[in-house]
């Protein structure tokens, strides 16, 4: 195990701020902080690592949305054009058959 630093801890916090009390290193210390407390150094620094990956892969879905979205976008874009064609080419051949009846 790791020694722990002696600084003075901030418990007993109620929701209102009073009753603030000062915890040292000799007084027992929340299970929570005492694990903090004991994990390597190295342990700490590969933790700091996997977090700043998790935000640079966070960082790159976010970017990869963005850039899905304005693909969908042309793709909308483009299957509305192609509808507006086909709404030209059934207008257009619709005139041709009539001409031709006519004929």
């Amino acid at each position: 195990m790791t020694q722990t630093p002696n600084r003075p801890k901030i418990t007993n916090m109620s929701d209102s701020g009073t009753n603030i009390g000062l915890q040292t290193s000799h007084q027992p210390k929340p299970k929570i902080l005492q694990g903090i407390y004991d994990l390597p150094i190295r342990t700490k620094q590969l933790i700091g690592l996997c977090i700043a990956q998790l935000v640079t892969l966070f960082e790159a879905i976010s970017q990869a949305t963005v850039e899905q979205s304005k693909s969908s976008e042309v793709v909308t874009d483009t299957i509305t054009d192609v509808a507006v064609i086909a709404v030209k080419t059934s207008t257009d051949t619709n005139k041709v058959s009539k001409a031709f009846n006519d004929l």
